[in-house]
């Protein structure tokens, strides 16, 4: 993972744990399609910036606290 990519995911960690929208939103095309997997909000369709936002409502609908905890970023190159 280059440093680049490192940065981007720490991005992607933040806005999530965040519940924000607009950060989180800016690592994807506008375009985009994502259908959840996790219990209590499975196989929904979500595209898009509206998207993520129903997801993080429907996520602390259904969980009383989910973080994202990342291990050690490291840049490891084209690996």
């Amino acid at each position: 993972m280059s440093q680049q990519n490192v940065e981007i995911a720490k991005r992607a960690f933040a806005g999530y744990n965040e519940r924000d929208p607009g950060e989180y939103g800016q690592l994807f095309t506008p375009d985009y399609e994502w259908v959840t997997a996790m219990q209590g909000i499975e196989n929904e369709v979500l595209r898009g910036r509206e998207g993520i936002e129903k997801y993080f409502e429907n996520l602390d609908d259904a969980w009383e606290e989910l973080r994202l905890v990342g291990g050690e970023f490291r840049d490891l190159g084209d690996r």
